[in-house]
């Protein structure tokens, strides 16, 4: 059994401050998720196929006739950052949009290291891989974005939870020093909680109270 957060996270929040602030918000929800439909993979692949969505999103906002010439800005939160990191990837991603000005990146974390940090029992996971890649042909245990960290062409504020239970420091570290635009690295240290997962979770209900280091991001380039 997979342990959620002792409470819900209301991601709504962002969307509040930045409209409050003046930002138009389109929030979406990923293939083979909530109320969108299956991809040509029916299933979670951390951000491969979901960087198509995130092309299409700001290929959709790009051709809108009221917002053709608007700024755009990323607000990227874990599976999203990994998607959004491939994205830039593509020779036709998101490299390719000159209006796409700034991007939040939420704690970077990629399957292998997420599985190292203790999310699955050792005795388990060749098991677990293979039965990934029968269902997407995928293997999993070389799925990673940070390859496509060096192609990110826009500033990016990393937002990282000293005490997440995932974290691998070197991994963000590396994730971080590997941009070559302009970024900041925000450490933040919220009480650990009673296990790993509440102790990640509750940097995603941190920057639904926190829009001071969010918005002045975005203001910075978009405004």
């Amino acid at each position: 059994m997979v342990k959620g957060y002792h409470k819900d996270v209301h991601f709504l929040r962002q969307a509040k401050y930045l409209n409050d602030s003046g930002y138009s918000v389109l929030m979406y929800d990923f293939r083979a998720h909530g109320n969108s439909g299956l991809g040509t993979i029916p299933w979670v692949t951390w951000g491969l196929e979901e960087r198509k969505d995130i092309i299409a999103a700001v290929k959709f906002i790009s051709n809108h006739k009221e917002y053709e010439n608007a700024k755009i800005g990323l607000f990227s939160i874990c599976m999203g950052q990994a998607a959004s990191t491939n994205a830039f990837g593509d020779e036709d991603g998101l490299r390719e949009y000159k209006n796409l000005k700034a991007m939040v990146s939420v704690q970077p974390l990629d399957y292998q290291t997420f599985i190292q940090a203790g999310a699955l029992p050792k005795l388990f996971i060749k098991s677990v891989n293979k039965k990934i890649k029968n269902r997407t042909g995928i293997d999993y245990s070389t799925n990673t974005f940070m390859h496509n960290v060096k192609t990110i062409n826009i500033p990016t504020l990393v937002i990282q939870n000293k005490n997440d239970g995932y974290l691998d420091e070197k991994f963000v570290n590396t994730y971080y020093n590997d941009l070559k635009v302009e970024k900041k690295m925000l450490w933040i240290e919220i009480p650990k909680l009673k296990n790993a997962n509440f102790n990640r979770m509750a940097a995603y209900d941190w920057i639904g109270t926190n829009p001071k280091p969010i918005l002045g991001w975005f203001d910075k380039y978009m405004k």
